[in-house]
């Protein structure tokens, strides 16, 4: 009779904790990435340790310079990393980077633009690009007092990082 109540208890308690589970996990991985959403759906997430505000070599705009991370495809579960720059007032995106992964983390291609005034692509309603774009936006609007003290830190020179440190940097950290 002891045995089964114990048993009862240790059965409770188990599936709690595999009720629970989702959500510590969920907790760790909310901390770096945050989701991309269009119709309710997680399309893409966007890395905030990478997020940064990067000066336009040529004027004195400032970007947001962000990379997005594609939700693996059903099939494959391939997925790419792409660096995107944002025009904050301007509603206009630019990929300078893309990387494609296999399911298992393997590059299946690496892509890289040197920056180019002319590629800079507006960006146009209920396209994956305006969600990107609504969302970073957003962050970036919530956390521009701590993305302006990090840009202001990096101003002595206010230069475009180059693509090569930035996926160098990025590549590390994963």
């Amino acid at each position: 009779m002891r045995w089964n109540k114990r048993m009862s208890q240790v059965g409770l308690l188990a599936f709690a904790f595999l009720l629970c589970l989702p959500f510590f996990t969920a907790a760790q991985t909310t901390g770096r990435f945050e989701d991309i959403q269009s119709d309710g759906a997680t399309i893409a997430q966007f890395d905030t340790e990478t997020i940064s505000y990067e000066k336009d070599p040529y004027s004195r705009e400032v970007w947001i310079s962000v990379w997005i991370k594609t939700s693996p495809d059903d099939y494959d579960q391939s997925y790419s990393l792409n660096h995107y720059l944002l025009r904050k007032d301007k509603r206009e995106i630019l990929v300078l980077d893309r990387i494609g992964y296999t399911g298992s983390g393997r590059i299946l291609y690496q892509t890289a633009n040197v920056y180019e005034p002319s590629l800079w692509d507006p960006v146009i309603p209920e396209t994956t690009n305006e969600y990107y774009y609504t969302a970073v936006l957003r962050y970036a609007k919530a956390n521009d007092k701590k993305l302006l003290q990090a840009y202001n830190k990096d101003k002595p020179q206010n230069k475009l990082i180059t693509t090569a440190r930035t996926i160098g940097d990025f590549l590390r950290v994963y």
